[in-house]
Order: C-alpha cells, then sequence, then structure tokens
C-alpha cells in the first residue's frame, strides 16, 4: 500500500529542497538555532561541551560546514548510505511538541495535532515511514496528513514490527535488540546528563535486511534550549522515550515467545 507518496521521500516530509545528497554525507539547510546548535556541539569553550561529547553518541556524525551556492550547510553522515534498501520510521518525541517561539496560529495546529495523535497520550508519535519489500521497493510511504496523525497505540506497534521485519523478512531481533538498547542509553542520558530542553526532535531509525546494516539516531534540533532553573529534567521527552522503550520490549517479548514455540 502506498500513501502520500512524494519525490525520493527518504528524507523529513516536505524539506527536500533543504538537503543535498553526496554518498556518505548529507548536506542539510538548516533553521539559524540548529546551525548554531551543531556550531556548538564540538566546540571546547560551549558550557555544553561535556554534555554535548556525550549527545554526540546519539546523533549523526557532524562532519563540518560548507557553504553552496551562497546557502550555509551543515555536513553530517548520510544515515541512507549503504542502508538504501532500508526501512525508515521518524518518532516525534515529547508529549507537546509546541515551543513558545509559535504564533498563534502554529500553535492551534501543533496542539491540535499533538491531541490527535499518540503524542499527547504516549509521548511520541509517528511522523514519518518508508517500507520497503523484499527487493527494496517502497512498498508503503506515509509522509503527513491525517492518517498519520489517526494512528493509535495498536498501529505504532505495527510500525515498528514493519520496521523490523523490513524487506518482508522475519522479524529480525538483532537490531530490536540493538534499538532497545539505544534507547535505553538516551534515557539515561537525559535522566543523568541531559540539562536542556528538546521541542520536535526526532528518532529515525532504519533498518535494512538486505544489506544487514541498521542504524538509529536522534535528529532535528531547531528547538533546543537550557531548561529553566526550576526545571532539572525534559520530562515531555523522558515520558516518551519511556513509553518507546516499553512498547518496543513489549515485541521483544512477544517475539522470543513466537520464537521458542517453533
Amino acid at each position: 500500500m502506498i500513501r502520500n507518496v512524494g519525490g525520493s521521500s527518504q528524507i523529513s516530509a516536505g524539506h527536500e529542497l533543504n538537503f543535498i545528497i553526496k554518498e556518505g554525507t548529507i548536506f542539510k539547510h538548516c533553521k539559524r538555532n540548529e546551525f548554531l546548535f551543531y556550531r556548538e556541539l564540538n566546540n571546547s569553550e560551549s558550557k555544553h561541551f561535556a554534555e554535548n561529547q556525550l549527545l554526540k553518541r546519539f546523533t549523526p556524525e557532524l562532519k563540518g560546514f560548507e557553504t553552496i551556492d551562497g546557502r550555509e550547510y551543515v555536513a553530517l553522515e548520510n544515515l541512507t548510505f549503504g542502508r538504501e534498501s532500508g526501512s525508515i520510521i521518524d518518532f516525534k518525541l515529547g508529549r507537546s511538541t509546541i515551543h513558545a517561539s509559535y504564533g498563534e496560529d502554529k500553535t492551534k495546529v501543533i496542539e491540535k495535532k499533538d491531541l490527535k495523535s499518540t503524542s499527547s497520550s504516549l509521548g511520541f508519535r509517528l511522523s514519518g515511514a518508508f517500507i520497503k519489500d523484499d527487493i527494496g521497493i517502497p512498498c508503503e510511504v506515509v509522509k503527513k496528513g491525517s492518517f498519520l496523525t489517526s494512528l493509535k497505540q495498536k498501529d505504532l506497534r505495527e510500525y515498528i514490527q514493519k520496521l523490523f521485519s523490513s524487506n518482508k523478512q522475519e522479524l529480525n531481533m538483532k537490531p530490536l535488540n540493538d534499538f532497545i538498547i539505544f534507547i535505553e542509553e538516551l534515557l539515561s542520558f537525559f535522566e543523568t546528563q541531559n540539562t536542556r530542553s528538546y521541542i520536535s526532535t526526532s528518532i529515525i531509525a532504519i533498518v535494512d535486511n538486505i544489506s544487514q546494516s541498521y542504524v538509529f539516531r536522534l535528529i532535528d534540533f531547531n528547538y533546543v534550549e537550557d531548561l529553566s532553573t526550576d526545571v532539572k529534567l525534559d520530562e515531555n521527552v523522558i515520558f516518551g522515550i519511556k513509553n518507546l522503550l516499553d512498547m518496543c520490549k513489549k515485541i521483544q517479548v512477544a517475539q522470543n515467545k513466537l520464537t521458542k514455540k517453533k
């Protein structure tokens, strides 16, 4: 089933013009705040330097900065390189994905999306899915629209199973187990090391069962800022990470039981 197919579709929904891909590198034309976030990532004089060194475990490799045709780009690891046949899911984190800088109209739109989707109930929602068949051809593409916000908890579980069953294979436990480890380590970072709030940040997961390669990273950093002095944890994101972890562990347990029966 193909839904909302458009363009190359392997990049964030509706933002293809902000990317240039050259094999193992993807050049992203970021908004100012995200550009500054990447500028600070390796800055030894930043107050977040020690924290950023831990954070880099979860982000795409930063390769540098380039100006192309008068536009500034951040050069990042191309996560799809070598995984061209892989299925992709973007999990948007947070019970609320509203930032204080949003105007009234945008706030109403995002609030409605948060309430209609699983964001408000689970702390994360499916922001996009790109499922591929046994020869690496897209068989289901979900990029944006009312279908995404209509997805319920059981639907998200099904999409996670589709991700790890990419290319019409049996559910691959190795990437699922490693994804659970990734989420556990990310949760530990947010609970013990993080000092900032992350609004509208995502986890991207790519599983290519043809090449036997997979990768998981935290992406989208346009709305990252220091937590207020009276707030110790980014509970908005932690809530979503915990629920995503719980969902994946339930799939892991169910699959292990199924395997024992065979």
